[in-house]
């Protein structure tokens, strides 16, 4: 059976470069895949990490050669937080989807600080989102420690 160990994603805002393995680096490249992942399978995702992933946002420990090390930076997760993460992620698409099935189809953009992703849509036309008339979502940043806390009493 299929499980899932994790979602990236790269920014693809400029043309891929042809790179072969052994010179890949990030500056060659220009980016790693970000996103959240259950540290177990690192070296699945990357058999060649001996610190510093070249592909992923993951570091290993030099003192206990995990790939936890630069923790709250990382993408990384320890198997029962990421469990936690999929436990909520689920609930929060129930949620979305009762939303839309109840006929609850407004927009309603984030913001956090001065930043949205309006500024970078195609689909403006389509959303009808005003931002002088509507309100964003405000959100606060918040660490890698603060959201597994919330998704944590979330889940259970």
């Amino acid at each position: 059976p299929l499980k899932a160990v994790g979602a990236f994603y790269i920014p693809i805002n400029s043309p891929a470069k042809n790179v072969d393995y052994d010179s890949f680096t990030d500056e060659k490249f220009g980016r790693k895949a970000k996103g959240l992942f259950d540290g177990d399978h690192a070296l699945e995702l990357d058999q060649n990490a001996a610190k510093d992933s070249r592909f992923y946002n993951f570091y290993f420990s030099t003192t206990n050669s995990d790939p936890y090390g630069h923790f709250y930076r990382s993408g990384a997760l320890h198997p029962n937080e990421f469990k936690d993460l999929l436990t909520f992620a689920h609930k929060k698409i129930t949620s979305l989807a009762k939303d839309i099935f109840s006929g609850s189809i407004a927009s309603s953009p984030y913001r956090i600080s001065d930043k949205s992703p309006c500024s970078n849509c195609d689909f403006k036309s389509l959303c009808r989102f005003d931002w002088r008339i509507n309100d964003y979502d405000h959100l606060t940043p918040i660490s890698k420690e603060s959201f597994l806390d919330s998704i944590r009493s979330v889940s259970q």
